[in-house]
């Protein structure tokens, strides 16, 4: 049975419409949804057409199969294309029924239209999709997809989990015929709004690096070892207060996401402080959040370890200690060797001979994971940073990719980036509002269009090059690959400014 609440307001005929494209099956069962025969039909006859929103719920509770977007098929027929879109579905799967969907609604009456129930609502609890109406188009899946991000975490502040898996505009999405609910065809949601919150977040996000790298170039951020860490964690002991156990969980889990112990020796380390007690299902739940190493450090001294401070490094290794493996080649480093290595998603050191093909093979690599990212619908980035401009064009030219280069008379015209020293700091600044009218900003969207993920750039260009990337394609993922890493010390004395900007 069909559910609506619809306001005196809403009575009159809304006629405003938006593109969707509709299968045209009606798929009441699960069984009668076949995946892979509606996307080749997508594929090959796809094509969006207009409707009200009365409409479009209405098709949403007979089964439908649509995608909410503007689409078109190519001209082979083999896929289809984004092209624009003003509905944004939220997939909600509340199995332990926390929500009343009709309260949802009502906290969400000034920028959801309604919902529609799915086929698993009733049998695993509250199973329903959220509308929404973006108030301006959006014609960049990347775009969209950050300000589902936005919205998503605006629901999960209210306690309504999102599933966020299903973020795409091309998103084949079934209904069912369990009914819907209008709440108001009037409502919008922010486009303009979410997109400062994401720029928000960028910066917030730049600065926390940036904040972290200063520390970490004037030791004042103290990097500590798995071992040290266990040893605290045994000052500690086994811990009785819960408030106290969660926030010392939080801060390893912290720390393995800052990339500094992995998540076994952070399970070793948490498994000292749950007194021998199997909290693994607990710990594999357990995600980061702003409670940082610190609070375990002062755990663990207010617990008595600086008293065994001395005695500690005494007995222990006071060198860190480095995995190393060796590996022969008989000439060149082979691009699969290479592919290895950047899919650990370690900082790693490679050290070999001049001539042996680093260069080469690091960007060959690079390309083919690249592109199997891209497959599976992942955008992630390879910067290759080099010394001087000299190198970065003659990378660019062998291997054929796009250069960025420091301030030349070429760009410092279109592209506003100084270093700034402010209290004896050094900071790079990027005026990204400008950028979107500059040539190299153009070039790096152009490129990143074609499907293209790997770039190569001076040092002082690395943090430029990913703030505009990062604009160009929001929540995207990164590998910087630092060339001649040995100038970090062998030319500190006068490259000093250009490597402190180069964030590792």
């Amino acid at each position: 049975m069909v559910q609506q609440a619809i306001s005196t307001e809403e009575i009159k005929p809304i006629t405003k419409k938006y593109h969707i494209a509709l299968h045209p099956e009606k798929f009441p069962t699960k069984d009668s949804f076949n995946l892979g025969f509606i996307t080749s039909w997508f594929k090959k006859k796809g094509r969006s057409n207009l409707y009200t929103l009365q409409e479009i719920f209405e098709l949403c509770s007979e089964g439908s199969c649509i995608i909410p977007s503007h689409i078109e098929p190519n001209d082979e027929g083999t896929n289809y294309r984004f092209i624009s879109s003003k509905l944004m579905f939220m997939d909600v799967d509340d199995d332990d029924m926390q929500t009343d969907p009709e309260q949802v609604l009502n906290q969400l009456s000034e920028v959801c239209a309604g919902l529609f129930f799915t086929s698993s609502h009733g049998i695993k609890g509250n199973r329903y999709r959220l509308v929404f109406v973006l108030d301006d188009y959006v014609r960049e899946e990347s775009i969209y997809k950050a300000i589902f991000s936005v919205l998503a975490d605006e629901l999960e502040a209210i306690g309504v989990k999102v599933d966020r898996q299903v973020n795409s505009p091309l998103q084949r999405m079934r209904t069912s015929t369990k009914g819907y609910i209008i709440s108001n065809l009037n409502a919008t949601y922010s486009v303009s709004r979410a997109t400062e919150l994401i720029e928000r977040k960028s910066k917030e996000q730049m600065k926390d690096r940036a904040k972290k790298f200063e520390r970490i170039i004037d030791n004042e951020y103290k990097i500590y070892s798995f071992e040290e860490l266990k040893i605290r964690a045994e000052k500690i002991g086994y811990v009785e207060d819960i408030n106290e156990w969660l926030k010392l969980g939080y801060s390893l889990k912290s720390y393995i996401q800052e990339g500094y112990i992995d998540d076994i020796e952070g399970f070793e380390i948490f498994t000292i402080l749950c007194g021998g007690n199997d909290e693994s299902v607990f710990w594999n739940n357990l995600k980061a959040n702003n409670i940082t190493i610190g609070s375990f450090i002062k755990a663990s001294n207010d617990a008595g370890f600086l008293a065994d401070y001395k005695y500690y490094h005494a007995i222990g290794d006071t060198v860190n200690k480095l995995d190393v493996k060796r590996v022969r080649f008989e000439k060149y480093i082979p691009s699969d060797y290479a592919k290895l290595l950047l899919m650990e998603e370690k900082n790693i050191l490679v050290k070999s001979p001049t001539g042996s093909g680093k260069t080469h093979s690091f960007i060959t690599a690079a390309k083919e994971l690249a592109e199997t990212l891209r497959k599976e619908e992942r955008t992630h980035y390879f910067i290759f940073a080099v010394p001087t401009i000299a190198i970065c064009d003659q990378v660019a030219n062998d291997q054929n990719i796009l250069s960025v280069r420091g301030e030349t008379e070429n760009t410092k015209s279109s592209l506003k980036t100084v270093l700034t020293e402010e209290d004896g700091k050094i900071f790079l600044r990027v005026d990204l509002s400008d950028t979107f009218n500059d040539s190299i900003y153009h070039k790096l969207s152009d490129y990143s269009y074609e499907g293209k993920r790997v770039v190569v750039c001076t040092y002082d260009m690395a943090e430029a090059v990913y703030s505009m990337l990062e604009k160009i394609q929001p929540f995207s993922s990164f590998s910087l690959i630092v060339d001649e890493y040995h100038q970090f010390t062998t030319a500190y004395g006068y490259r000093k400014k250009l490597l402190k900007v180069l964030v590792l």
